[in-house]
């Protein structure tokens, strides 16, 4: 069962002074911020494109913002579970893309009358609970091509965690039928799957309340809910050119 977290824990004025700088520094050491200063779309808009290029996606209007409510029109497929009221498992967006949003961000403007928690797991952590408990499940989970990721124009093969430049490790997972792994990576799925579940962490958004998430390092997903639940999601990808992207990357260090 996952474990409550205060939406204090990772807050942080993102409008006060000097706020990119505590940004960089949170997102660098946390991977992780909540916020609770953006009033409407176009604020949110305004925070994204501080923190980086605003990715295009095909649920998304023109400026690149994805409005996540229960939709009659669409199917409960996989890969379209955000537009129903049911369960959604944790996951890494854009995990069949080449090169996934650096950062995600989601705004609520309507929370659910019950459930629709937010669900994490911080993929760092469980990289070195793996490291230092069970080795063995770490080396099937990072060879090269024992995952295969679909979803996008083409499948993309790769790992659950893969070593990208500069020794950074960057985590793709999803667990559903879009999601296929070789046989060794199988055998131990069980043993990280139940390690997810006891590091699951959850908080509920309230009304003008967000979060923004390092896609490389954390996985996300939400529980089911009653009611009617409005969200905004944006995917961001941060710039080596500004003083965000400078430190701010896809995936995480190990030792940090």
């Amino acid at each position: 069962m996952a474990s409550t977290t205060p939406f204090a824990t990772f807050y942080l004025d993102v409008a006060g002074e000097h706020a990119e700088e505590q940004m960089a520094h949170a997102l660098v050491r946390d991977g992780m911020i909540t916020f609770d200063t953006i009033q409407s779309t176009g604020e949110l808009l305004h925070l994204c494109t501080r923190l980086g290029k605003i990715v295009n996606h095909k649920d998304a209007d023109e400026a690149g913002v994805t409005r996540i409510v229960k939709r009659s029109d669409i199917q409960p497929t996989e890969g379209y579970q955000a537009f129903t009221a049911s369960h959604l498992t944790l996951h890494t967006d854009g995990s069949s893309t080449p090169d996934p949003a650096t950062l995600v961000i989601l705004w609520c403007a309507q929370p659910a009358e019950e459930g629709g928690m937010s669900l994490f797991v911080d993929g760092k952590q469980i990289y070195q609970v793996l490291a230092r408990e069970y080795s063995y499940v770490l080396q099937a989970l990072t060879v090269p091509n024992s995952a295969l990721f679909t979803g996008a124009q083409a499948p993309l093969y790769g790992a659950v965690f893969s070593t990208l430049t500069d020794g950074i490790i960057c985590l793709r997972f999803r667990y559903d039928s879009l999601g296929y792994y070789a046989a060794p990576a199988c055998t131990v799925l069980p043993i990280f799957i139940d390690l997810l579940d006891q590091h699951t962490i959850s908080l509920t958004l309230q009304k003008h309340q967000g979060y923004v998430l390092q896609n490389g390092r954390w996985l996300h997903g939400r529980t089911a809910f009653r009611g009617e639940r409005e969200m905004y999601r944006v995917l961001v990808r941060t710039d080596p050119a500004t003083s965000i992207g400078a430190h701010v990357h896809l995936g995480f260090h190990t030792g940090l």
